[in-house]
C-alpha cells in the first residue's frame, strides 16, 4: 500500500489468479525511518487503488494495527495497556474511516464497499456527535 498503482495492480492480480472475495488492509501504513510517517488511504494518492477496488466490486476490510513510531511514543508509550481492543484499535480505524468519508473517497467512488469490524470501532455509538459536528461545525 505504499504505492497505490502497484497495490491496485497486485489486488487485481490476486483477485484474478486466486479468486479472492476482497481484501484486508491494516488501517494505515507506516513509512520512513522508524515509522515516523503515516500513510492514510483517504488521500488522493490512493485513488488508483480505490478505482480498482470499485471496478472489481468487492469489499475491503479495514483492520486495526498496533500503533508504532511517533504515534506510539506520543500517545501509548506510557499507556501500553490501552493498545489494542481497549482504545487504540477503535481510535485508529475510526480516524481512518472518518477521514475516508470526509475527504471524499466515497464521493469519488460511490460503489466502494468498506467493512469495519468490532461493532464499527465506536463509530455507531458516536454517530450523532459525528454528524452534529460535521453538519454544524465543518469548515
Amino acid at each position: 500500500m505504499h504505492d497505490s498503482k502497484h497495490a491496485g495492480a497486485e489486488f487485481r492480480r490476486c483477485m484474478t489468479k486466486y479468486g479472492l472475495h476482497g481484501a484486508l488492509l491494516n488501517n494505515l501504513q507506516h513509512a520512513g525511518k522508524n515509522s515516523e510517517k503515516y500513510l492514510f488511504y483517504d488521500q488522493p494518492e490512493y485513488d488508483a487503488f480505490w478505482a480498482v477496488v470499485e471496478e472489481l466490486d468487492v469489499p475491503v476490510y479495514i483492520h486495526p494495527a498496533a500503533p508504532q513510531g511517533v504515534l506510539y511514543d506520543n500517545q501509548y508509550k506510557d499507556r501500553r495497556y490501552l493498545i489494542g481492543p481497549p482504545l487504540s484499535f477503535a481510535n485508529d480505524v475510526s480516524l481512518h474511516l472518518l477521514g475516508t468519508v470526509s475527504n471524499g473517497v466515497f464521493d469519488r467512488f460511490p460503489k466502494l464497499q468498506v467493512i469495519v469490524g468490532h461493532l464499527g470501532e465506536h463509530i455507531p455509538f458516536d454517530l450523532w456527535r459525528i454528524n452534529h459536528w460535521l453538519e454544524n461545525h465543518s469548515v
